[in-house]
């Protein structure tokens, strides 16, 4: 069998349609070979997770409630597309990662400077949700 590698930009994830979307390509092309996935963070979400990052050194604590927000928008995003077990086992994902991610952002703030790592890890959490939802 043959492998086919597919790379998804922000705009392809969108929102719950847009993925729906992926999900179907990526499926009919399973049917003829093996298929890779590389996936990018849903639209505009790497840009908020940078903010969160560059406010956490900036202003202090005033990025809490926009994390919560990206998080609101990976859970409404998840309800839109899983239901049952999978839809659990997203939410509890999302809510560990965000209790990291608080960890993370709150070192920033009193260090007063993002570590590069610790940035990383932050702003990664868009490809790695946006992967998680096409897993499940």
């Amino acid at each position: 069998m043959s492998w086919t590698v597919h790379k998804f930009g922000g705009t392809s994830l969108a929102n719950a349609d847009m993925i729906r979307k992926v999900a179907a390509i990526v499926l009919d092309h399973a049917k003829t070979g093996e298929v890779g996935v590389v996936v990018s963070a849903m639209a505009g979400f790497t840009d908020g997770l940078h903010g969160l990052v560059q406010s956490a050194q900036d202003k202090g604590e005033e990025w809490r409630d926009a994390l919560a927000d990206l998080a609101a928008l990976q859970v409404q995003t998840a309800e839109e597309l899983l239901s049952g077990e999978a839809f659990r086992e997203y939410v509890s994902q999302v809510s560990r990662d965000r209790k990291i991610i608080e960890d993370v952002l709150h070192a920033t703030v009193l260090t007063g400077s993002a570590a590069p790592t610790g940035k990383d890890f932050v702003v990664g959490h868009g490809e790695i949700w946006s992967a998680s939802l096409l897993r499940l």
